[in-house]
């Protein structure tokens, strides 16, 4: 990062929801750092670094993207990003001003999500769900920076998963593609079992919802059109744990291959 007598650049964004983090997230990189925080985006660097990058502005705009993605694979939320401006901090106190137009990431839509707290029997807590999330999603979104657009199956499945998010009336259909990118990748059930450590029973749990005829909405719906109800919600919930467990287990496999 530049010393505070440097000229700053930061470019900013607003994001929805604000609580899409819960708490603020900070990355850092050598040459800027990104603050994530109740509906803003801010990206500090020095303006020689920024001058001297004419594709910075989108490379830092993609690794939040990642980022974001990443938290989903948490917290099963929908996102969108706005337009950046730019902000020039001049060393004698001067401020310019430019808006960028790029287009919206996501749409936001409601989210059911819950939290949950566990205590023991004297009511102390020994779980936080919010703590919990807070950490698996810096753990998780240092893999999606690394792997989200340089890893082919990443980059799929991530996509697939946030379809899942945004489009609920088709959502085992891409919760199940996120198994078949697995499959593409691995070749068959066995090797994902084995190198991912997934049991044979969530494999075949997708598989079963996602195929079910039944089910308003799965894969093979039409073959049953006078007879379909909606998948309940220890179905669904069920479906997204396990396409979770992939990606988090195919994100940590690449990690330690490297």
């Amino acid at each position: 990062m530049s010393n505070s007598n440097e000229e700053q650049i930061i470019l900013k964004w607003k994001f929805n929801p604000p609580d899409f983090f819960e708490a603020l997230y900070t990355s850092e990189e050598e040459d800027f750092k990104i603050e994530i925080d109740n509906g803003s985006i801010n990206a500090k660097m020095s303006s020689f670094f920024y001058e001297s990058q004419p594709d910075v502005r989108m490379e830092i705009y993609e690794k939040i993207n990642d980022i974001f993605l990443g938290a989903q694979v948490v917290n099963f939320k929908p996102f969108s990003i706005t337009n950046s401006t730019m902000h020039r901090f001049h060393s004698k106190g001067q401020k310019g001003t430019t808006i960028f137009l790029e287009p919206l990431v996501l749409n936001v839509n409601l989210s059911e999500f819950v939290d949950i707290k566990i205590t023991d029997k004297n009511g102390n807590i020994v779980g936080n769900a919010k703590s919990d999330r807070i950490k698996s999603i810096k753990n998780i979104t240092k893999l999606t920076i690394k792997f989200g657009r340089t890893d082919f199956i990443a980059a799929s499945i991530l996509k697939s998963f946030n379809n899942a998010v945004n489009d609920p009336a088709n959502e085992l259909v891409h919760l199940y593609e996120n198994l078949e990118s697995h499959r593409r990748r691995f070749g068959n059930d066995k090797k994902i079992r084995e190198d991912l450590d997934v049991s044979n029973n969530s494999i075949r749990d997708l598989h079963r919802l996602a195929n079910d005829n039944c089910i308003k909405q799965g894969r093979h719906r039409g073959q049953n059109p006078s007879n379909l109800r909606s998948a309940n919600s220890s179905e669904i919930r069920k479906a997204r744990d396990i396409a979770r467990k992939l990606i988090i287990s195919y994100l940590e496999y690449l990690e330690g291959a490297t």
